[in-house]
């Protein structure tokens, strides 16, 4: 084993990070290779790598997706109706 490399490095599951766990303290992952859900508190983020290399297919749709125009609506303008407002 090289001396960069841990002990733990053999056990290591490359995963997708997907969120924070809300029952228990963790990072939820997905590897695509097992097909299974991970919850760890013992990861290391690669952020300059991405996990799926880009096809020339996935190029190709984003060349022809088009932007969606921004339409400006005015809220200021809205009337509200108070009938329905309750007494106290």
């Amino acid at each position: 084993m090289s001396p960069e490399l841990d002990k733990l490095f053999v056990r290591a599951i490359k995963c997708v990070f997907l969120g924070y766990s809300r029952l228990q303290k963790g990072y939820r992952c997905y590897s695509p290779e097992t097909k299974k859900y991970y919850m760890s508190a013992n990861v290391t983020f690669f952020e300059q790598t991405p996990f799926f290399s880009p096809s020339i297919q996935d190029v190709h749709i984003l060349q022809q997706v088009l932007p969606l125009p921004v339409v400006e609506s005015n809220i200021s303008n809205v009337n509200v109706n108070p009938s329905h407002a309750q007494g106290p």
